[in-house]
């Protein structure tokens, strides 16, 4: 396993990533929360590759970003999410 912050040039990888409706239900989409990602400086993209293949994605914040999850302004986790058909 690697873990990766996430680029621009990336975005074929997320465009290529597939979440099921069921996990809709409890994430945002990849690209959704990239786009939250591109306006909130305390929230950071992480990919995680098995091998070449992107697996999983999740979204870390930071600071004012976890006071609604946790008082703790240490960085929580978020968006996540692992990819059950990977082309």
């Amino acid at each position: 396993m690697r873990l990766k912050f996430y680029e621009a040039n990336d975005e074929y990888l997320i465009d290529r990533y597939t979440i099921t409706e069921e996990q809709l239900r409890y994430t945002m989409s990849p690209k959704a929360s990239i786009e939250l990602v591109k306006q909130d400086k305390d929230r950071h993209t992480v990919l995680v590759f098995d091998e070449d293949k992107l697996v999983t994605f999740f979204v870390l914040h930071e600071n004012d970003g976890v006071k609604p999850y946790s008082s703790n302004e240490q960085s929580i986790l978020t968006s996540f999410s692992g990819c059950p058909n990977i082309r």
